[in-house]
């Protein structure tokens, strides 16, 4: 019998997540959401679907409003926030399959990770700005881990005067949502505007404290907010009720178990759907969905 006199030396199977890091390069990614509770991939998405995508708010926004704004002119009264994405155009769909996006997304909420809701945070010079707030509800102390979390696509050049991102680095570890003194992010001294360029990705943590500043110049700042949440979660928007078998045949079986289509409970007189049950459950245990 012999023994290894170098246990750090020893090798250890990689669970399916932290290989799909690896295999992205988003080892420096997975530190600053631990360290800072966000993190930035710059320029994720290309100039089509980001095309295609504002094309499909806008097409809401219409609906909503009866006018179409100009994005680079536009100064009139504020506009409403752009629901229920998922079902307005086939690139959400892409974007929700993006790998990058889910990997820290899994690293950050698991394998039972669900889409909670799909938004674009619409935001004109009338927009006031968005208060510091988390994502994680429930009473305080929130969890360590994220019960929750947020991947916000820029869809314009983020920049304070644009009304970008505003974010408290490492609020994820203080358990609890900022006090009414604490919620201005523009009095606030702590706050950091997340400047990045159009199609970036901003990933963090459920806990963590951010806003939006006040957009200070004409025209309007889209986003793409893909909102997720570990399965025991309430989600926001009935997307599990309105996906079509469609969609699952052009997005596949990761798509189906994102939208919560295995999940079994919510059952009537039938009782549980076993067959639903042990899809659900191989997910868990099954390498190949981490």
């Amino acid at each position: 019998m012999t023994t290894n006199d170098k246990p750090w030396e020893r090798t250890f199977p990689r669970t399916e997540v932290f290989a799909e890091i690896d295999r992205l390069g988003l080892q420096s990614n997975v530190i600053e959401l631990e360290s800072e509770g966000y993190t930035v991939v710059p320029s994720l998405l290309g100039a089509d679907t980001i095309a295609r995508a504002q094309a499909a708010i806008l097409n809401q926004l219409e609906r909503k409003t009866g006018s179409r704004p100009n994005l680079k002119t536009y100064d009139g009264p504020r506009l409403p926030l752009a629901h229920f994405l998922l079902f307005e155009d086939e690139v959400f769909e892409q974007i929700l399959m993006n790998e990058v996006m889910l990997a820290l997304m899994t690293y950050l909420l698991g394998q039972s990770l669900t889409i909670s809701s799909m938004t674009s945070h619409v935001r004109a010079p009338d927009n006031p700005h968005l208060p510091l707030h988390c994502d994680t509800p429930g009473l305080t102390p929130f969890r360590s881990e994220s019960i929750v979390a947020n991947c916000n696509f820029a869809f314009d050049d983020y920049t304070k005067e644009n009304g970008c991102l505003a974010i408290i680095p490492g609020t994820h570890r203080l358990g609890r949502n900022p006090t009414p003194d604490e919620g201005n992010p523009h009095t606030n001294p702590f706050v950091i505007s997340v400047e990045v360029p159009i199609g970036s990705a901003i990933v963090y943590h459920g806990n963590t404290w951010h806003g939006a500043f006040k957009r200070e110049v004409p025209g309007v700042r889209l986003n793409l907010a893909v909102f997720m949440a570990r399965n025991y979660i309430t989600r926001q928007e009935r997307i599990k009720e309105n996906v079509t078998p469609e969609m699952i045949e052009r997005n596949g079986e990761r798509f189906a178990r994102l939208c919560s289509q295995f999940e079994f409970n919510g059952y009537e007189e039938d009782g549980p759907d076993f067959a639903r049950a042990a899809k659900f459950v191989g997910a868990l245990i099954d390498p190949r969905f981490g």
